[in-house]
């Protein structure tokens, strides 16, 4: 055996193609429309891996290099995404399922929210009466009818509420 074979041998023998990529989205929260993502990729590999991303059913590369950044993110660019690491030894490939959700469907749950927070509160409210002699006896009266809260809030608004003669009204909010 000579000398250049045994390096020959070295050489090659300490080749490795790409071990299975490891891949990750960041943020790894919910993805909402308009935000961004940075896809990333990384494998073992001597030589050191080229990384290419492309989109399932789509040949055309979307990217190459170990990050993939996709910014003001929509709803159709939902779906799998790939990355290839590929060295002179070999590829291997791995799977990153992408779900973009919409960033109105936040925006209108959040309103939601509030108006039937607003809703559940209007209706919760009691309205107690005091005797105009200073008594702190108070007796409460039936439920008024309030104005619908939705679509949309108006400004203030008079209630409808039977009245008693000789008697002081006030309002009690829940706290």
């Amino acid at each position: 055996m000579t000398h250049e074979y045994l390096f020959n041998c070295l050489i090659y023998c300490l080749l490795d193609p790409p071990r299975l990529p490891s891949v990750s989205v960041s943020p790894s929260a919910e993805i909402v429309e308009g935000s961004s993502v940075t896809l990333t990729c990384s494998s073992d590999a001597n030589p050191a891996a080229n990384y290419t991303w492309y989109k399932e059913d789509d040949e055309s590369p979307k990217a190459s290099g170990q990050n993939f950044t996709i910014t003001d993110i929509q709803p159709e660019h939902s779906g799998s995404y790939y990355c290839v690491a590929q060295n002179s030894r070999g590829h291997q490939n791995s799977i990153l399922q992408l779900d973009v959700v919409a960033g109105q469907c936040a925006t209108q749950t959040c309103i939601l929210f509030v108006c039937l927070l607003f809703s559940e509160i209007s209706n919760n409210r009691e309205y107690h009466q005091v005797e105009s002699g200073g008594s702190d006896s108070s007796v409460q009266l039936p439920r008024c009818h309030l104005p619908p809260v939705w679509p949309y809030f108006r400004a203030a608004t008079s209630l409808e509420c039977p009245k008693a003669q000789g008697v002081q009204y006030s309002e009690t909010w829940p706290r």
